[in-house]
C-alpha cells in the first residue's frame, strides 16, 4: 500500500506542477467547511480550514491543488482525530464569455493523500460544485459555497463517505 502512497503522491504533484507553470494569471483563496460523514465513522462529522488554487477563469478547464487540515471524529482509534490531506483539483466552467458573471458555476473533482494522524494514511476522492458570486472589474475576484462529496479510502478501516459545505473566499494574481 505504501508503494500505492507514492504513486499518487507523485502523480498529485505532477499536476500541481503544471497548475503552477501556466503562462496565465491563477485565482486562489482559502476555504472553511464542515463536513458530516457516514460509513464506520458512524455519522460523524468534523470542520476543516483549507487552501487552494484553481487555475485562470479565462479557461473552461483547470488544473489545480486543494490542501486542507481539519479535525474529524469520532473514529475508530479516538472520539477525534486530526486530519491532514493533500488533493489534486480539476475544475470545469459552466459557461464562459460574458455569461459567466451570471451563471458563474464550477464543476471539480479531486483525487489526493490522507492523513488521519491517529488512523493512519489513505486516499481520499470526490467531486461537487462551487457557486461563485463574482467581485472586482475583471470577475476574477469571488466569495463561494463548496459542495463537496468526498469519501476517503483508509486501508483496515475501510471506505469513509462523507458530504463537505465550504464557504470561499478567492482573488486571482490579476
Amino acid at each position: 500500500m505504501t508503494k500505492t502512497i507514492q504513486i499518487l503522491l507523485a502523480l498529485i504533484l505532477m499536476c500541481a506542477s503544471c497548475s503552477v507553470a501556466q503562462t496565465e494569471p491563477d485565482t486562489g483563496g482559502l476555504a472553511v467547511g464542515v463536513y458530516g460523514s457516514g460509513g464506520t465513522m458512524g455519522g460523524g462529522g468534523g470542520a476543516y480550514l483549507g487552501f487552494y488554487d484553481a487555475g485562470p477563469f479565462r479557461r473552461i478547464w483547470n488544473n489545480g491543488f486543494f490542501l486542507d487540515l481539519g479535525v474529524t471524529g469520532p473514529t475508530r482509534k479516538a472520539t477525534a482525530d486530526g486530519l491532514f490531506s493533500f488533493n489534486s483539483q480539476s475544475t470545469y466552467l459552466l459557461h464562459r464569455g460574458p455569461d459567466r458573471a451570471r451563471k458563474p458555476g464550477l464543476l471539480f473533482w479531486t483525487v489526493g493523500y490522507s492523513r488521519l494522524f491517529n488512523n493512519g494514511n489513505g486516499v481520499n476522492y470526490g467531486g461537487g460544485l462551487i457557486w461563485r458570486s463574482l467581485r472586482g472589474p475583471k470577475h476574477t475576484d469571488y466569495t463561494a459555497i463548496r459542495l463537496e462529496y468526498r469519501e476517503t479510502f483508509v486501508p483496515g478501516w475501510g471506505r469513509q463517505p462523507g458530504f463537505r459545505i465550504a464557504y470561499e473566499g478567492a482573488a486571482s494574481e490579476d
